[in-house]
């Protein structure tokens, strides 16, 4: 329950007595009132009533939100995941581990995707590098346009640092520019024993649901 007191004309106090704050101020008579009211928030108004929220009920709200939050995100994953299926990404193993607009995170097996000498082949590092880019500036596309919205790659530029044999590699798309026509990412590959592989600066064009084509 809150309680608002008025102690003087066009200050307000808004109190909750389930949580005690030290909130007096130093006044006798604030004190006597952050006793009895313990969580107290004082504010000046300019004519208008105004009335802030207690920490209980902005906790209750963060809460909620971040919960629908990673509800929608999950969805997202899933939706992603079965887009991927009988896609070249699917052959080549890629799972997506975690999509946002800002950042993508996928794995793939270094075993199918070898050259003949028996490296991770740099055209498939490209690739997932391309995959997590194009996934990350769809879902800001998204973000901007709604849904339908989209992002077809651009332009990519690799460098390789290492070779990887076996295991896993991961690689990480973090944006570096999010447009309202284009963004671009940095994109890090590495080997599962934290090895840095390959790194590929990447970007995407985003389309709205209304563009007829996704023209470069």
């Amino acid at each position: 329950m809150l309680k608002i007191i008025r102690q003087k004309p066009y200050t307000e106090f808004v109190a909750c007595p389930a949580l005690f704050t030290n909130d007096s101020g130093g006044r006798a008579k604030k004190a006597r009132k952050a006793i009895a009211w313990p969580s107290i928030t004082t504010m000046r108004l300019s004519g208008a009533f105004s009335i802030s929220l207690m920490p209980q009920v902005c906790h209750a709200r963060r809460m909620d939100t971040n919960a629908r939050a990673a509800s929608a995100t999950q969805d997202a994953l899933t939706r992603v995941r079965e887009e991927l299926k009988g896609t070249l990404c699917e052959r080549m193993g890629m799972d997506v581990l975690s999509l946002t607009a800002s950042t993508a995170h996928l794995s793939m097996p270094v075993a199918p995707n070898r050259q003949p000498q028996g490296f991770l082949h740099g055209g498939a590092s490209i690739a997932l590098a391309e995959t997590a880019v194009s996934l990350a500036a769809r879902t800001h596309a998204e973000c901007l346009y709604g849904e339908g919205a989209g992002a077809v790659g651009l332009s990519f530029t690799a460098t390789h640092h290492a070779p990887a044999r076996e295991g896993f590699v991961h690689v990480t798309a973090h944006a570096q520019h999010l447009g309202r026509t284009h963004a671009s990412y940095l994109a890090e590959i590495r080997h599962e024993d934290g090895t840095l592989v390959s790194t590929v600066l990447g970007s995407a064009r985003l389309f709205s649901p209304r563009d007829e084509s996704p023209a470069r």
